[in-house]
């Protein structure tokens, strides 16, 4: 493998395409993938489409196309070389010989980490309040916890240090002198992405100093809305449920407890960047709140943050703690067995959003009006999904405001290829249900659509853009005028693929009309043609009755 083509194995693997995409593109969650309007032409309806899993991209609407590479590649004018270049400095990728890397800043954290950690054995009072959370050895360990001795320069006075790039991670605060700690008198818990490395810390105040928390930061290596702390640990323990909590505490004791799945955001309110991280990795997620005030209001405040971007491939929970207790106190108070229960008790992101606004006990006619139309808000933030449509079947009085977006009539001919494939991966199950009855069509379908159908068949998981991408499939007719076809029921999608199936028979039939008329002038098997012919004609008759009514249930 050459440099340039490990080089770009690196950044593939290393950067998010959804989080780099976001950057320039405003992403919501469609079915596997992510949905938005292309920035390379101008569009009105979304063609878009973006697969974290595949870590691909393509626009229906103008074919382009690729991987993250070829994305920041085209959207800001680069070779593919200078694009790799500039996503290893942006993701801290070390791509040596391309450009100078970060590896200086690892080695201050590293030192940092050592100081902590030594001084933490020298302090009986950080060692008593650690044993008063009743952290044990093994936690401390873990999550390599250490302590920042008090003192202004016990770390910007290490001849090691450098001073420059300990200032640019946020460890040594700049003055007239050179430089003091950032971090004094405090237990200090070491800040690791995902991917296990090292970029900051967070300290907790041992005496009245405030606030009780301090961050690191941000920097070239720590940005806050991209970290869960605890991550790298539930990805260790192959994880499949994350349970997000408030603070660095509840972390080590829920991890101490057996829920390694345990996780929490850095000094800021949870964000759909978190959200999209942790969506990467988890099944489900439990949104475990303290029973407080301020607990209640970041439950609302997660609530409304994934609110658009919940989707069918992960499910959402809700949990909150009895009023003045957290995850750390509520286990120290209740067992382990009692956190388990509760964990098993929490409530699902539908219950939570019907209930959201809930009723009296004798609600009057406009007490109901008040919350369906509180109600009817909240789902038009939701994304399209199957999730969204079981929830509205719950609500016999909005079920009649939600009908399906359907495509507006236009002058033009939609790609009738496309709209086919692109029905055909929005509703797997409908093609495998029917494909008994798609094999008579097989023969008379274009060989694009028809490959569309095998792969679905022999692989129902794959998605549509990857598809297009991995076949090199483009389309040029018209592509931005095809509604998105995941907007309809099951139902209408089948509606829709009858449709498209009289049409490809049409075409065949017409085919051979034109066939045998030619058979009829050159006077070739002209009285065998006739015959074919006549009962071409009544097949097309028949075809064109068919679509006539498909197309007056349409308009119903």
């Amino acid at each position: 493998m050459s440099k340039t083509s490990s080089h770009a194995t690196s950044v593939i693997d290393g950067v998010d395409i959804a989080e780099e995409i976001s950057k320039f593109v405003k992403l919501k969650p469609s079915k596997n993938e992510l949905l938005g309007l292309c920035p390379f032409h101008t569009e009105d309806t979304p063609s878009f489409y973006v697969n974290p899993q595949k870590r691909l991209f393509y626009c229906f609407g103008c074919q382009a196309g690729g991987n993250v590479i070829n994305f920041r590649a085209k959207i800001q004018g680069l070779s593919n070389a200078d694009a790799i270049e500039a996503l290893g400095k942006d993701y801290n990728i070390k791509l040596s010989g391309s450009f100078i890397d970060h590896q200086s800043h690892y080695q201050v954290l590293e030192t940092a980490l050592h100081l902590y950690q030594n001084t933490l054995k020298q302090s009986i009072e950080a060692q008593n309040y650690l044993q008063s959370r009743d952290l044990t050895a093994g936690s401390i360990q873990a999550f390599k916890i250490g302590y920042a001795p008090n003192g202004w320069q016990n770390l910007a006075g290490l001849k090691q240090i450098n001073s420059k790039h300990a200032k640019e991670l946020g460890l040594i605060i700049d003055n007239a002198k050179g430089g003091y700690d950032r971090f004094r008198h405090r237990i200090m818990f070491p800040i690791y992405t995902h991917h296990g490395s090292l970029v900051g810390f967070g300290g907790r105040s041992l005496g009245d100093e405030k606030p009780k928390y301090i961050n690191s930061s941000e920097s070239a290596l720590y940005n806050k809305s991209r970290i869960l702390f605890g991550l790298n640990q539930a990805l260790q323990n192959q994880q499949k449920q994350l349970i997000l909590v408030e603070g660095y505490m509840d972390v080590i004791s829920l991890h101490q407890a057996g829920f390694t799945g345990a996780v929490a955001s850095l000094g800021t309110a949870f964000t759909a960047s978190h959200f999209q991280l942790a969506a990467k990795y988890a099944e489900s997620i439990v949104f475990c709140f303290d029973g407080d005030e301020a607990g209640q209001k970041a439950a609302d405040k997660t609530f409304h943050t994934i609110l658009p971007l919940v989707r069918d491939q992960i499910s959402c929970y809700f949990l909150t703690m009895p009023r003045g207790e957290d995850p750390d106190s509520f286990i120290k108070n209740n067992g382990i067995e009692a956190f388990r229960a509760k964990l098993t008790a929490a409530r699902p992101f539908s219950t939570h959003l019907l209930e959201h606004y809930p009723l009296s006990s004798n609600p009057s006619l406009e007490e109901k009006a008040q919350q369906y139309d509180h109600l009817q808000k909240l789902l038009n933030h939701m994304p399209n999904s199957i999730l969204k449509r079981l929830i509205i079947e719950q609500i016999p009085q909005l079920s009649n405001n939600h009908k399906p977006i359907r495509a507006s009539k236009s002058s033009e001919k939609p790609n009738h290829n496309m709209r086919f494939i692109e029905l055909a991966f929005s509703y797997p199950e409908l093609i495998i249900s029917q494909k008994d009855s798609l094999k008579q069509y097989l023969a008379i379908l274009p060989s694009t659509v028809q490959l569309a159908i095998q792969r679905v068949l022999s692989n129902p998981q794959t998605s549509l853009a990857g598809f297009l991408t991995e076949e090199n499939i483009s389309f040029t007719q018209n592509t931005h005028a095809v509604n998105q076809a995941h907007d309809m029921t099951e139902q209408m999608a089948l509606h829709e693929i009858s449709g498209l199936l009289t049409h490809y028979q049409m075409i065949a039939v017409e085919q051979k009309i034109q066939e045998h008329m030619a058979m009829i002038e050159q006077n070739i098997n002209a009285k065998e043609s006739s015959e074919i012919l006549q009962k071409l004609l009544i097949v097309k008759h028949g075809l064109i009755k068919k679509k006539s009514l498909l197309a007056k249930s349409e308009d119903l």
